[in-house]
C-alpha cells in the first residue's frame, strides 16, 4: 500500500482524535456553553463559570440544592430587588470565604442565576448601576 493510500486512511482517526482533544465532543462531551444556549450574554456565561468554581458544591449543577438551599425563582424574588440579592450574596457567600469574590464576579454570577430562573430581563447587564432597577417577580 503506498504512503498517499495509508496517509488517507489516517485522516478519519486523525480527525475524531482532534475533535475528541479540543472539546469531547465526539466522546460525549459538553458543548460549550455558548453553543447550547444561542444568545445567553457573555455575563451570563461568565457567570456561570463562576457558579461553577465558586457554588456548585453547595447549591448543585442544575440549582437544585445539596448543602445549600436550592436557588429557585421562589428563593430569588423574596429579595425584592437584584440590589437586595447582590447585598446578601456578597456579605455571605460562598459560605467558606464570605466576599471572596470580585464585585464583577459576584454581578455576573446573580445574572446567571437570574437567567436561568427566568428573572434577567432580555439584553440586561447587571451592575450596580442596573440592579436596583432590576426587580424580581415571578
Amino acid at each position: 500500500m503506498s504512503e498517499h493510500l495509508r496517509a488517507m486512511r489516517l485522516l478519519p482517526v486523525l480527525g475524531t482524535a482532534a475533535m475528541i482533544a479540543v472539546g469531547g465532543l465526539i466522546g460525549g462531551g459538553p458543548l460549550p456553553v455558548a453553543a447550547r444556549v444561542p444568545g445567553q450574554s457573555a455575563q451570563v456565561v461568565q457567570g456561570e463559570q463562576v457558579y461553577a468554581r465558586a457554588c456548585q458544591s453547595c447549591h448543585g449543577a442544575n440549582l437544585e440544592g445539596t448543602v445549600g438551599p436550592p436557588l429557585d425563582a421562589a428563593r430569588l424574588t423574596a429579595y425584592g430587588t437584584a440590589a437586595r440579592l447582590y447585598q446578601y450574596v456578597r456579605g455571605t457567600m460562598p459560605m467558606d470565604a464570605p466576599g471572596s469574590l470580585s464585585e464583577q464576579e459576584y454581578y455576573d454570577v446573580i445574572a446567571y442565576l437570574l437567567q436561568r430562573n427566568g428573572l434577567l430581563p432580555p439584553e440586561t447587564t447587571l451592575d450596580a448601576s442596573t440592579a436596583a432597577d432590576i426587580a424580581l417577580r415571578p
